[in-house]
């Protein structure tokens, strides 16, 4: 351990997000006037704002530096790096876990409990919204075209172009709060719930064709994978875990199962790849497990608190981050050490690509 924050309150799956200078934000649980949005660098609190009601949105790190995250109370933040409010956007209705990503032009893609993708610009003007027929609690992906790809619980996953219009939709099954990851290919990945259309499945990972939406696999997992998603190595394996408990390893021609790694409990983040080719995983027994590129324990499991909804994050120098929560309801941000000494290049190697949460 680098170093240990203390937090007030629980992670719900909100994940810490990774400035250029070391500055890592992430948001709590905390509410009734309790800090819940916090800048810690070094183990030291920067500055910390509490907005109106809990935070499950993960911190989004736009190219000037300022953060973007969702509230409970309905409201999209911008914070610029010395914690100055900078954009406070009203959603309409609270982004439930989803957290926003940052298109190339500044635009902000946001999930609201509205049943809505909102795109909101840089200025904090709505650019468009979108009712996808069910809560958007998944965190969006884009691609290099602009295009924007999300999960909705209406049963359908979309693909807008950047002026909001559908380029295409598909039924995949019924619930999701995952964080879509995209292929060097273009191919696009989602996980999911089933529905009638997979009766013997809990948890579904497809992998689409981001032209037009044609399903190229579809893999069938007994219980849910309805958090978390997954990530892409740059050898294209694809790594996803759910209610299981295993880690596994996906062949991205066909979707054929490599190698499976059992955890002590559900795993609910997205792993994380080192540029070692090591794999970073939390479940919900509060253990981090550190997995070859082969499926073998890397290191010790290692056990930093009661219950890890929160995907991990690995800074520009290796630092691994990784919040967890207290039997006594708090929380903990653990900054850890191994061999690691930055993260994968290539493919999509944790929530949202990189440490600063883009989702491109």
């Amino acid at each position: 351990k680098s170093w240990v924050f203390n937090l007030p309150a629980k992670f719900e799956d909100s994940s810490p997000a990774i400035g250029d200078d070391g500055t890592v934000y992430i948001g709590c649980s905390a509410k009734n006037g309790l800090a819940n949005v916090f800048a810690v660098k070094d183990g030291s609190e920067v500055w910390s704002y509490a907005t109106g009601d809990i935070v499950r949105s993960a911190p989004a790190i736009d190219a000037n530096g300022n953060i973007f995250i969702g509230s409970y109370d309905n409201n999209l933040y911008g914070f610029t790096p010395s914690g100055s409010l900078a954009l406070q956007f009203d959603m309409g209705n609270n982004a439930k876990y989803s957290g926003p990503v940052i298109g190339m032009d500044g635009t902000i893609y946001i999930g609201s409990q509205t049943d809505e993708l909102i795109a909101v610009n840089p200025g904090g003007t709505e650019k468009w919204r979108f009712d996808t027929g069910g809560d958007v609690n998944g965190t969006p992906a884009i691609g290099s075209d602009g295009t924007i790809y999300v999960g909705s619980t209406g049963d359908d996953f979309f693909a807008f172009n950047p002026d909001g219009t559908v380029k295409w939709s598909k039924e995949y099954g019924s619930w999701t709060a995952t964080a879509t990851a995209i292929g060097d290919d273009g191919t696009v990945y989602f996980a999911g719930e089933g529905n009638n259309l997979d009766p013997t499945f809990g948890g579904l990972l497809i992998a689409y064709d981001p032209a037009d939406g044609t399903q190229k696999w579809r893999v069938g997992l007994t219980s849910k994978i309805n958090q978390g998603g997954p990530s892409v190595a740059p050898d294209g394996t694809i790594y996803a875990g759910g209610a299981d408990k295993e880690l596994v390893a996906y062949n991205p021609a066909d979707g054929s199962i490599k190698w499976s790694y059992s955890t002590n409990g559900s795993i609910q983040g997205v792993p994380a790849i080192d540029n070692d080719g090591n794999i970073y995983v939390t479940d919900t027994s509060g253990y981090l497990y550190v997995i070859d590129s082969d499926g073998n324990k890397k290191w010790k499991e290692t056990q930093l608190g009661s219950k890890i909804w929160s995907s991990p994050t690995i800074g520009s120098d290796g630092t691994i981050y990784v919040a967890a929560d207290q039997l006594d309801g708090t929380g903990k941000l653990f900054a850890l050490k191994t061999n690691a000494t930055g993260l994968a290049s290539g493919g999509w190697p944790m929530r949202s690509k990189n440490a600063k949460h883009t989702g491109r």
